[in-house]
């Protein structure tokens, strides 16, 4: 029986890579835009570059236009309201939030959240 619990934690164990580290960036965003082609791109207090997190014309890196533009609502909202946002990233797609790769280089986020805290 112990055999058998020890292959079980291996395999388990197996299956999910030791890289896989997943990255929440959390902080207020102080701008956003939308370029003429649909690229919607942000500016946080956490990262040194504006950077893209959809496109609002066509699907960017996994992410359709219709999930783009509630994430918006909920940017807009941030930006709007002086609010706090999550920007949550699974896996390996990024190394640290202040090391976002710019503009069209950054990786999709896995979802956008709206917070209740306020800017200070």
């Amino acid at each position: 029986m112990r055999n058998l619990a020890i292959a079980g934690g291996l395999i388990l164990a197996a299956a999910v890579p030791a890289s896989a580290q997943s990255q929440s960036c959390e902080g207020f965003l102080t701008g956003s835009y939308i370029y003429d082609e649909g690229s919607a791109v942000v500016n946080t207090d956490w990262s040194p570059t504006w950077f893209q997190i959809c496109n609002v014309k066509t699907t960017w890196k996994g992410i359709t236009p219709d999930i783009c533009l509630s994430w918006l609502a909920k940017v807009d909202a941030a930006v709007t309201h002086g609010k706090n946002v999550r920007f949550y990233y699974q896996g390996n797609k990024i190394s640290a939030c202040n090391q976002i790769p710019s503009y069209v280089d950054a990786p999709a986020p896995n979802y956008v959240m709206l917070l209740p805290q306020d800017r200070p």
